[in-house]
């Protein structure tokens, strides 16, 4: 929701197919694209921690019909369209499972050289995981597509320096420390209608010391670099092999392999000047 807040934010949406079925009313306007509705290989069982829509299940009275304004054209053309008509332009913010933007990278090859950025939201960099030990779960669901957006960032199409931002589990579970008290007292407090759908669609995570909302910090850093107070280029890859390590992202930290660097990962962000973000621009 934070995007839509945001006057100088241009916006596309793309969703998996079961997702894109939800946009608040007066935004109407804003382009949204059904984008591949499973993994590229095997998509693996998930619990619906967010509920079975992805956004907590809540009740949306006079919920706009998704035939009014979801277009038929799909999603993976839709971003090659886009990006190809404005090279160096768009910023792609990635919050699920990397599979749309590989179907892109294999009809385009040189789709990421034409961006200005691709900022994924997931991997386990440092062996915490959230799904399994070691494994975040947006890399989880689709380890092939994880694999080729990883690989397909070179010196052939980025001449310079990675387009891809990763902003790691690990950053958001360890190094935010925004409290539940002021997720609840504070910002839950803005009277607003989008405010309180958040809140319903949230309410399975605001339990526990620290609020931990991993798509509002991806975003709110698309949106305010300025937060980021640390990342480092580094060499990464992901694991698509065996039983328990599938989905695991490995990095090269100290650069034995003296490999293409293809994310700044994303290690430390400035908790008070994303609080102040949010509060100055929750819709």
């Amino acid at each position: 929701m934070t995007p839509l807040a945001i006057p100088a934010a241009k916006r596309r949406g793309g969703s998996q197919l079961h997702h894109a079925s939800r946009v608040t009313p007066s935004h109407k306007t804003v382009p949204v694209y059904r984008g591949a509705p499973q993994s590229l290989l095997l998509t693996p069982p998930s619990d619906d921690y967010y509920g079975t829509d992805g956004f907590g299940d809540v009740f949306y009275p006079n919920a706009p019909n998704p035939a009014d304004y979801v277009s038929s054209e799909h999603a993976v053309n839709a971003l090659i369209k886009l990006v190809t008509a404005s090279p160096g332009e768009i910023t792609i913010v990635c919050l699920g499972p990397l599979t749309n933007i590989a179907l892109a990278v294999r009809l385009d090859p040189l789709f990421l050289g034409k961006v200005k950025q691709v900022i994924i939201l997931g991997g386990s960099v440092e062996g915490v995981g959230n799904i399994a030990p070691g494994i975040e779960f947006n890399f989880y669901m689709d380890p092939e597509a994880d694999f080729i957006v990883l690989n397909s960032t070179d010196m052939r199409v980025s001449p310079a320096v990675s387009p891809i931002q990763l902003m790691p589990w690990e950053t958001v579970l360890k190094r935010t420390n925004i409290s539940m008290e002021w997720r609840t007292k504070v910002l839950g407090a803005i009277s607003t209608r989008s405010m309180a759908l958040l809140n319903q669609a949230e309410s399975q995570q605001l339990k526990g010391e620290y609020w931990y909302s991993s798509d509002t910090f991806a975003m709110a850093v698309a949106l305010n670099p300025d937060i980021i107070t640390s990342q480092t280029l580094y060499h990464a890859n992901v694991e698509t092999q065996g039983t328990k390590s599938r989905g695991a992202v490995f990095v090269d930290y100290d650069n034995t392999t003296d490999s293409f660097k293809n994310v700044r990962i994303v290690q430390n962000l400035d908790a008070e000047e994303l609080k102040v973000f949010l509060l100055n621009n929750f819709p």
